[in-house]
């Protein structure tokens, strides 16, 4: 069910690399933290849509803390980025300050105006050379980049490497307000995405780009 996105709290303390991101919001799975696949079961293996709202289910959400877990599975004291990989993927003529991780998620909670921070993508690269699953993960955000002027963090995630079970996958982390000249703090927001049919959206695109660049990992 499509819920319209609520406005923020007028006095709403912006975030900072200071207050968005607390050790102890590591602790819980950031799966839990919104509501996923709500179009139902994609078709797809491994493929969840989610969006990342400021709250949810009685939780305070911020976009710095959400990426961090991700750019760091395996959390360290100075919160280092542990990922296999990640980089900020940008439309033309975005402000070049967006294009370190930290900043682009400070600034995602510093200008939202509606409760959607993030639109949060998980997609299943397994079988790939770990070059090839970035290179495929890093083209759909510039697919999202060029066609719909939205910017993302992209993190991929190789668990072998580690040893830990599951395949390698790759995550986009979106900001949901177009990216132009103007900065986040003007863009309008994505509708389209920050709904249930956002999930039916990007799961089209995501298979039209694997068709365009070649079989689909396994």
């Amino acid at each position: 069910m499509s819920r319209a996105p609520r406005r923020r709290r007028a006095n709403a303390a912006p975030a900072s690399s200071e207050t968005a991101v607390s050790r102890s919001d590591l602790s819980s799975n950031p799966n839990d933290w919104m509501y996923t696949n709500p179009a139902g079961r994609p078709r797809v293996d491994g493929f969840v849509f989610g969006v990342l709202r400021h709250d949810y289910k009685k939780r305070t959400n911020t976009a710095a803390a959400f990426g961090l877990v991700k750019l760091c599975p395996i959390p360290t004291t100075t919160n280092q980025p542990t990922a296999e990989r990640s980089d900020v993927v940008l439309p033309p003529g975005a402000d070049d300050a967006l294009a370190q991780p930290t900043s682009f998620l400070i600034a995602s909670d510093d200008h939202a105006i509606q409760s959607a921070l993030l639109i949060c993508l998980t997609l299943r690269l397994a079988g790939m050379r770990t070059h090839e699953a970035w290179e495929r993960l890093r083209g759909f955000a510039g697919v999202l980049a060029r066609e719909r002027q939205l910017g993302s963090l992209v993190v991929l995630h190789v668990p072998g490497r580690v040893g830990a079970p599951g395949p390698t996958h790759g995550h986009l982390l979106i900001a949901p307000r177009r990216l132009g000249g103007g900065g986040m703090a003007t863009g309008g927001y994505d509708e389209e995405l920050v709904h249930d049919a956002g999930q039916t959206v990007l799961e089209r695109l995501w298979l039209r780009h694997l068709a365009a660049d070649g079989p689909a990992p396994a």
